[in-house]
């Protein structure tokens, strides 16, 4: 039995129907898709830009640090360079018995732990 041609067009819109139906929902899901490759992108540049910013405030941070301790260590120098210089001074200005006296206390000093700083 032969099919009439009116009754092949509702089964064919319908059938275009599905395949425009699926055609639609495949583009939506690429789109939607780019979306989110576009989002993880701009989250990506965020966090790198924040990890650039976090270093460099870490090394700007670690370049003062390293600045205050070689200050901190030059002044300490100059102190003990001044301590020696007043008390080689002393020393060579001494008679002997001072000069003994001197070394006792310092040795003495060490021994307890006595520090000038």
């Amino acid at each position: 039995m032969a099919m009439a041609s009116g009754d092949r067009k509702p089964n064919q819109s319908n059938e275009l129907a599905i395949l425009k139906s699926v055609l639609d929902a495949e583009k939506a899901a690429a789109g939607r898709i780019n979306a989110a490759r576009q989002e993880g992108e701009a989250l990506i540049q965020a966090a790198r830009a924040e990890a650039r910013q976090i270093e460099a405030r870490a090394d700007a941070r670690i370049q003062r640090l390293h600045a205050s301790t070689l200050s901190q260590t030059e002044a300490r120098k100059g102190r003990m360079a001044k301590a020696f210089a007043q008390e080689r001074s002393a020393w060579e200005a001494g008679d002997r018995h001072t000069q003994i006296k001197a070394a006792t206390q310092v040795l003495a000093k060490r021994l307890i732990g006595w520090s000038r700083g």
